[in-house]
């Protein structure tokens, strides 16, 4: 099995991420990854608790997990990196799994 770890340098900008990220899944996935995994917090990296409020989004309404599943879907079956909502705080927090690509 090849395994593919990403690297990136996630802004707090998470349609900018969600660019890089694909590429870099592509990448992986071309040089023979059968699993792929990315970094935590790869949507968006900011200290800022508004930002965070405005940019992050529940899990059924967040552009990074929609993003890297119909990328898993065009390159093989996928686990996606997960953005959640802490409901009884209301705070945006990322979830510890990652983005975990099988070819």
């Amino acid at each position: 099995m090849k395994v593919g770890l990403l690297q990136l340098c996630s802004s707090d900008r998470p349609a900018e991420n969600l660019a890089v990220t694909r590429d870099l899944l592509r990448q992986a996935a071309s040089a023979g990854a059968s699993f792929i995994l990315t970094p935590e917090v790869t949507n968006c990296v900011s200290s800022d608790r508004g930002h965070q409020d405005r940019v992050l989004q529940t899990e059924a309404e967040d552009i990074t997990l929609a993003g890297l599943r119909a990328e898993a879907q065009a390159l093989g079956d996928v686990a996606a990196d997960r953005v959640a909502r802490d409901q009884d705080q209301g705070r945006p927090k990322t979830g510890a799994s990652t983005t975990a690509l099988t070819c």
